[in-house]
C-alpha cells in the first residue's frame, strides 16, 4: 500500500512540474516625491570652562576671553541659516563677538546674524569681549554665551 501511495505522489509531482504555470503580470505608474525638511544643528566644539573676573577687569569694564569659542553649525538649507546668540547672565551687559568675516553685539538677551551655507558645516572660532554690568563683582563666572541656529 505504501508503494501505491509513493507512486501516486510521484505521478502528481511529475504532472505539477511538467505543467506550465500561468501567472498574470500587471504594471502601473507610480510617482514618488520627497520633501526634505530644512534644519540647522549647532554644537560647541570648545569653550573656556569659566571666566575669572578680576578687580582689574572691573576697573577696565570688560573681560576678553583667553581662548575662542569654537562653534560648528551644520545645515541642509542651501540658503544658509540664522545664528542666534543669547546672553545668559546678568553679570555681563553687552557681549561683542568677532566671527570669521562678521561681528555681532549682543546688547540685550539675544542677537541674530545671517550666515551662508557651508558644505560640511560652518566652523567658527568666535572671539568674545564681555562688558561688565554695573555692580559686577570679582570671581569665577560660567561662560554666558549660548548659540542656536535656524535654517533659512
Amino acid at each position: 500500500m505504501t508503494v501505491h501511495r509513493t507512486a501516486a505522489a510521484l505521478l502528481v509531482a511529475s504532472v505539477l512540474v511538467t505543467s506550465p504555470v500561468a501567472a498574470e503580470s500587471a504594471s502601473a505608474a507610480m510617482r514618488v516625491s520627497v520633501q526634505v525638511v530644512a534644519r540647522a544643528v549647532v554644537s560647541v566644539d570648545s569653550e573656556p570652562q569659566s571666566i575669572e573676573i578680576t578687580p582689574a577687569d572691573i576697573r577696565r569694564g570688560y573681560v576678553d576671553l583667553d581662548q575662542p569659542i569654537v562653534v560648528r553649525v551644520r545645515t541642509n538649507s542651501r540658503r544658509g541659516y540664522m545664528l542666534q546668540v543669547n546672553n545668559d547672565s546678568e553679570t555681563f551687559s553687552t557681549i561683542e563677538l568677532a566671527l570669521p568675516n562678521a561681528a555681532m553685539t549682543v546688547s540685550s538677551h539675544e542677537s541674530w546674524l545671517q550666515r551662508p551655507y557651508v558644505p560640511g558645516g560652518d566652523v567658527m572660532a568666535v572671539r568674545a569681549r564681555l562688558h561688565l554690568a554695573p555692580g559686577a563683582s570679582a570671581g569665577r563666572q560660567p561662560v554666558p554665551v549660548a548659540f542656536t541656529a535656524s535654517p533659512l
